[in-house]
C-alpha cells in the first residue's frame, strides 16, 4: 500500500514535468505538425473515415491517433496543448502499467516506473505527438494481460476478449507493428520458459473476432469508399514503411546503438551481467522485449528512433532485474554529476551563441540537477535503492525542465515555426491565399486554419490520390497562372526557394524573415499593410 501511494506521488511529479511546455512550445516539424493538422481537419470536415492533410486524402496511418488528438483539441482548443494532451496521458498510463507488470514479476514496481519515466527517449516522446506512444501503451497493456493470464489471474475467455481489443486498437494505431512486437515478446517468453503451450491462447477465435470487430470496421469503410486503397495500404505503404529506405528515413545497421545509449541514459549501467542472461530465466524471457526488437529493426532499411519506443518498458523491467543496484546507482550518480556539470558549463559559455538568446538560466537549472545527483551519490551509501532512484529522478526532472525552456528561447532553431505563422494570422484576410513554394511546412494549415497552395514540395510523398487536387500546382505554367489571378497572396519559401521567387516573381516583397523560412507578400498585400 505504501508503495502505491509513492507511485501516485511519483506520477503527479512526472505529469507536472511532462505537461510543462506543452502549451507554449509550437508544433515540431514535420511529423507532429502533420498528425496535428490531419486531426484538426477531421474536426473541421467531420470526416472521421478518411484522414486528410491540407484537404488531400492522407492514408499513411490508421485513424486512432488522429481521433485521440482531435478529442484533445475538442476539449482544450486547436492549440499545441490540446494536440499533445493524450500523448502525455498515455505515457503516464504506460508508466502505471509497467509498475503493475513489475509487481507481477516479483520486482519493486516503483523502481521500474521511475526508471521508465526517467528515460530521455520516453520523456521526449511523451511530449511530442506521434503514433508511437499510443502504440507503446497498447503493447505494454498486452504484455500485462498475458502475464496475468500466465499467473492465472484472468480466465481464458476474458483474456481473449481483452487482448483482442488491445490488438485491434494497436492495429488502428500503427497497423501490423504491434503484432510484430507481440510475436517477439511472447515468443521469447515461451521459448526461454519452455512453455509453448501458453501460446495456444493466441489461436483463440474469440481473440481474433474481438480484434477484427475493433479494427476491421475502419478498413472495411475506407476500402468501400476508396477503391484500390486497401491494396495500396497493405502492399505498398506497409511494405515500403519497413523495407524501403528511399522514401522512409534510411539509416545504417548500427543506427539504433547511439539512439539507445542516449535514449536510455544513464540507466544502461544497470544492464545485467552476461552470466545472468544464461542463468536467470526471467532475464532471458525479457530478451524479446529488448534485444530482439533492437536487432530486428536494425535489419530494416527504414529507421527512426521512435520505432524502438515500445521496447522502453521492457528495458525498464530488464534494468530493474539487476540485484546489486546500490553499487551501480553510485556509478549512475557520478555519471550524472559529470554530465550535468559539463553540460551546465557548455550552456553557460556557448549556449547563447548556439540558441541566439541568453541561456544562463538553463545553466543554473542544470547545475541544480547536478547537485541532486551529488545528494543521490551520498544517499546510496545509507538509503534504500528506491530512495536513491527517487532523488535521481529529481535530478532528471531538472534536466528535463531545461529542455522546453531552452527550446522556447528560439523555437525556429528547433523546427518550430509558430511565431512566423501567428504573425501572418494577425494580418491575413479572408480573400487572401497562401502558397508554399518549393518547401513543405505541415504546420501552415494548422496555424492559419485554411487550405494552402503548394508548388514543388513533397506533398505527393506517401499519398493515395484518386484525383489531382487543384491547390497542388504541378507545373510552372500552373504556378504562373495561379499567381497572375491571385492578387492577394502570401508566399512561404526557404533559403533555397527564395532565390527562385526573386528571379521569377520579383514584385513580391519580404514580410517576415526567420532563420529557416521567409514570408513574401504580393504588392497588393504590401500596399494594404502599409
Amino acid at each position: 500500500m505504501k508503495r502505491e501511494r509513492l507511485l501516485i506521488i511519483f506520477l503527479i511529479f512526472e505529469a507536472s514535468i511532462l505537461f510543462y511546455g506543452n502549451a507554449f512550445l509550437g508544433l515540431f516539424e514535420s511529423s507532429e505538425a502533420r498528425y496535428a493538422e490531419v486531426s484538426r481537419e477531421m474536426l473541421e470536415t467531420k470526416d472521421f473515415i478518411s484522414p486528410q492533410m491540407d484537404y488531400v486524402y492522407h492514408f499513411t496511418k490508421p485513424p486512432l491517433a488522429y481521433y485521440l488528438t482531435a478529442l484533445g483539441m475538442k476539449i482544450f482548443g486547436v492549440n499545441p496543448f490540446g494536440v499533445r494532451f493524450f500523448v502525455t496521458i498515455f505515457a503516464l498510463l504506460t508508466i502505471f502499467i509497467v509498475y503493475k507488470i513489475s509487481e507481477e514479476l516479483g520486482q519493486n514496481g516503483l523502481n521500474a516506473a521511475i526508471i521508465l519515466g526517467s528515460f530521455p527517449l520516453f520523456f521526449i516522446m511523451a511530449k511530442v505527438l506521434t503514433t508511437d506512444m499510443f502504440l507503446t501503451f497498447f503493447v505494454t497493456s498486452g504484455v500485462y494481460l498475458f502475464i496475468l493470464y500466465q499467473n492465472k489471474k484472468i480466465e481464458k475467455n476474458r483474456f481473449s476478449i481483452f487482448f483482442g481489443i488491445v490488438i485491434g486498437l494497436s492495429i488502428l494505431t500503427k497497423g501490423q507493428v504491434g503484432i510484430i512486437y507481440y510475436a517477439l515478446i511472447f515468443g521469447a517468453m515461451a521459448f526461454y520458459k519452455k512453455e509453448f503451450s501458453s501460446l495456444k491462447i493466441f489461436l483463440s477465435p474469440l481473440l481474433w473476432i474481438s480484434a477484427i470487430l475493433v479494427s476491421g470496421w475502419w478498413f472495411l469503410a475506407v476500402g468501400i469508399k476508396h477503391q484500390g486503397l486497401l491494396h495500396y495500404l497493405f502492399f505498398k505503404e506497409a511494405v515500403e514503411a519497413g523495407y524501403s529506405a528511399k522514401r522512409f528515413h534510411p539509416g545504417p545497421f548500427y543506427y539504433y546503438i547511439p539512439v539507445m545509449i542516449l535514449g536510455l541514459f544513464p540507466f544502461w549501467l544497470l544492464f545485467p551481467s552476461i552470466k545472468k542472461f544464461f542463468k536467470e530465466e526471467k532475464i532471458k524471457s525479457l530478451l524479446g522485449y529488448t534485444i530482439f526488437p533492437l536487432i530486428l529493426f536494425s535489419l530494416f532499411p527504414a529507421k527512426l528512433p521512435t520505432y524502438l519506443l515500445p521496447s522502453t518498458p521492457g528495458w525498464a523491467l530488464l534494468f530493474n532485474e539487476t540485484k546489486d543496484k546500490q553499487r551501480i546507482l553510485k556509478m549512475v550518480s557520478i555519471l550524472l554529476i559529470a554530465f550535468l556539470l559539463c553540460l551546465s558549463l557548455f550552456v553557460f559559455f556557448k549556449g547563447e551563441k548556439f540558441v541566439g538568446r541568453e541561456t544562463k538560466d538553463i545553466s543554473l537549472i542544470l547545475l541544480i540537477g547536478a547537485l541532486f545527483s551529488v545528494a543521490a551519490y551520498f544517499l546510496s551509501f545509507k538509503k534504500r535503492e528506491d530512495t536513491v532512484l527517487a532523488v535521481l529522478f529529481v535530478t532528471i526532472l531538472f534536466s528535463s525542465i531545461s529542455f522546453p525552456t531552452l527550446v522556447s528561447k528560439n523555437q525556429e532553431k528547433f523546427k518550430i515555426s509558430q511565431e512566423m505563422f501567428l504573425s501572418i494570422k494577425e494580418k491575413i484576410e479572408k480573400e487572401d491565399e497562401v502558397l508554399e513554394l518549393r518547401t513543405t511546412i505541415f504546420s501552415v494549415p494548422f496555424y492559419l486554419q485554411r487550405k494552402v497552395y503548394a508548388f514543388e514540395n513533397n506533398f505527393f510523398r506517401k499519398k493515395f490520390l484518386e484525383n489531382k487536387p487543384e491547390h497542388i500546382l504541378q507545373s510552372e505554367e500552373e504556378l504562373k497562372r495561379f499567381i497572375e489571378k491571385t492578387p492577394y497572396l502570401w508566399v512561404i519559401v526557404d533559403k533555397k526557394s527564395e532565390q527562385y521567387l526573386k528571379e521569377n516573381y520579383s514584385a513580391f516583397q519580404s514580410f517576415y524573415k526567420g532563420s529557416r523560412y521567409i514570408v513574401y507578400v504580393s504588392p497588393e498585400i504590401k500596399k494594404r499593410l502599409s
